[in-house]
């Protein structure tokens, strides 16, 4: 992974598992330009797997900032003429705050995991670009890094999320 630093902003991996009383191995993963959090914590059963794991939580980070996806902005009901979307009630949501398929925003395109149909999900509910004001008709679900994973295959990152 090494290769990918630069890209990704990774200036400094430390073992920092010295800092507490339990000893379990801890790795911080800093990017100081970072979009969203600046440090990344890895923990594991050895030093290893704790590098591995501040790395990789480094990456999903960065990959959440920079996201390559098309991106639409409109309603659920405008756009679900052309748009199938996902089960947008299913998702965390905001507390107090009621979305109605009339509320125009930005939606991006993913995919079912395994039918591996299109559908369309609110971009707030996975953006982590937090240096940017939040897209219009924002405010209405979770945005957070839960659920964000990678692994060797994507079965393992899948696993991983649900996991998370």
């Amino acid at each position: 992974m090494r290769p990918h630093w630069a890209r990704m902003g990774i200036t400094r991996v430390a073992n920092v598992t010295g800092l507490d009383r339990i000893g379990i191995p801890v790795v911080m993963v800093c990017r100081p330009n970072a979009r969203s959090l600046a440090v990344s914590q890895g923990k594991g059963i050895d030093l290893e797997a704790a590098t591995a794991s501040g790395l990789m939580e480094a990456a999903e980070l960065y990959h959440a900032e920079h996201i390559e996806r098309p991106l639409k902005l409109g309603s659920m009901a405008e756009l679900s003429r052309s748009h199938r979307f996902a089960e947008v009630g299913r998702l965390p949501r905001i507390s107090g705050r009621a979305f109605t398929k009339d509320i125009v925003t930005l939606w991006i395109e993913g995919r079912e995991m395994i039918s591996g149909v299109t559908r369309w999900l609110p971009y707030e509910s996975v953006r982590a670009n937090f240096t940017v004001p939040p897209p219009p008709g924002s405010g209405f679900f979770d945005c957070s890094s839960n659920g964000l994973a990678s692994g060797n295959t994507a079965d393992e990152a899948v696993h991983h999320g649900i996991c998370e």
